[in-house]
């Protein structure tokens, strides 16, 4: 198998177990997300670290800090929701994500929606 194929298997079972594990601990959510976060920022830098620094001279904006704020409020919030519902309820609802993005942008945005 290439390494390629085994490293989307990896990441696929890794995401897969992940809310299983959230759900097993008893940690706070936001001390969850922060270490998901961090790990895999350790993870992946060695492989963007030298053009990260040429990037973020020409793409830091205020909405890449809004975005990562967004980002850690969602992680924070489905921890949260695994207290309260099972893992695959909360799985279902995030998974929704996309078709809530569409009905949103539909009423408040006046966006259409194409194929």
């Amino acid at each position: 198998m290439e390494k390629s194929w085994q490293a989307l298997l990896g990441g696929v079972l890794f995401y897969s177990v992940s809310s299983l594990l959230v759900k097993a601990t008893t940690s706070p959510p936001v001390t969850i997300a922060f270490y998901r976060v961090f790990i895999a920022t350790l993870v992946v830098t060695p492989f963007w670290v030298g053009d990260f620094f040429r990037w973020w001279k020409r793409n830091f904006s205020f909405p890449l800090i809004v975005a990562t704020f967004g980002l850690t409020l969602d992680f924070v919030l489905w921890f949260y929701s695994l207290r309260f519902t099972t893992v695959a309820h909360a799985t279902f609802i995030v998974n929704m994500a996309p078709l809530w993005v569409g009905m949103m942008s539909s009423v408040f945005l006046r966006e259409p929606m194409n194929n």
